[in-house]
């Protein structure tokens, strides 16, 4: 699996009903990807986990750490 792969997957499998934030299904998704990369991610300035978009930032940040 390629960086845009992970993204692509991020994208189709996120369910607006689920009652999740997009970054916070995002980073989960990551999660079960690249576990070592969300961990390095996690309380970052790039953690989108608590927002409803992934910056710019963050996908620069997976893709430099994939």
């Amino acid at each position: 699996m390629s960086p845009i792969d992970f993204f692509a997957l991020a994208t189709r499998t996120f369910d607006e009903k689920a009652d999740l934030r997009y970054g916070q299904h995002w980073f989960n998704t990551l999660y079960e990807v690249r576990p070592y990369i969300a961990n390095k991610m996690r309380g970052s300035i790039f953690d989108p986990f608590h927002r409803n978009h992934v910056s710019d930032r963050a996908i620069t940040f997976v893709e430099e750490n994939w």
